[in-house]
């Protein structure tokens, strides 16, 4: 690598003008305090330093309450990090406040806590403590009105069947469908019924679809 050569000090004298220019500044009084270029400007300087602007996204009133969102709060219940953090990210865009959880027990405690102000529920098919079906009938009796989806890479008939017999009111196959479910999610977010409209649905390389049974 090639070292930076510093420039060679001047060893010529100050110009006899600039010592001169020098003399001619009003030297401060013995013990006065030095005023700074800002205070100089005063107040009404466009330079004046601007206050910290307030935090964006904040989700607590000033008592410390969580404010509830106008879209409700959505629960995303996978115990893979990425697919659970894609899947937050995803809901978020609905405007939804999004919670996560790896288990099924993580995911009960959750739902204690929210009650009715949850109304969307993904949740894995396979869990480290549960099936996702077992969990989802679980859920189905301590919210009666949320939508519950089962999003898995698990996409064989009998796992569908056996999930729309327990309480599913969607069924998504990873890695598809995420986006048309946004959108629906997007149109729906201002109707607290509008969700109605997944009922039935399957989500997969086909697109969106009702299921038919079988």
């Amino acid at each position: 690598m090639n070292s930076v050569i510093p420039e060679p000090q001047s060893s010529q004298t100050p110009h006899h003008d600039d010592a001169e220019a020098s003399e001619d500044k009003p030297k401060a009084e013995p013990g006065a305090k030095e005023v700074s270029s800002a205070q100089r400007r005063g107040p009404g300087s466009a330079h004046a330093e601007k206050p910290p602007l307030a935090s964006a996204g904040q989700d607590k009133s000033s008592s410390g309450t969580e404010i509830e969102p106008q879209a409700g709060f959505a629960l995303v219940v996978d115990d893979e990090p990425a697919n659970r953090d894609f899947l937050v990210r995803l809901l978020e865009q609905a405007e939804l406040k999004v919670r996560g959880a790896s288990t099924g027990a993580e995911a009960l405690a959750i739902a204690d806590e929210l009650g009715e102000k949850l109304r969307l529920v993904m949740l894995d098919y396979q869990l480290p403590d549960q099936k996702g079906v077992e969990l989802l009938r679980s859920l189905n009796a301590k919210l009666p009105k949320a939508k519950i989806m089962m999003a898995t890479m698990h996409d064989e008939r009998s796992i569908i069947r056996e999930a729309f017999e327990g309480g599913c009111a969607a069924f998504l196959v990873k890695p598809h469908g995420f986006m048309q479910l946004l959108q629906m999610l997007q149109k729906m977010s201002d109707d607290p019924a509008g969700m109605d409209g997944l009922d039935g649905l399957i989500f997969d390389m086909y697109g969106s679809r009702p299921w038919r049974g079988g």
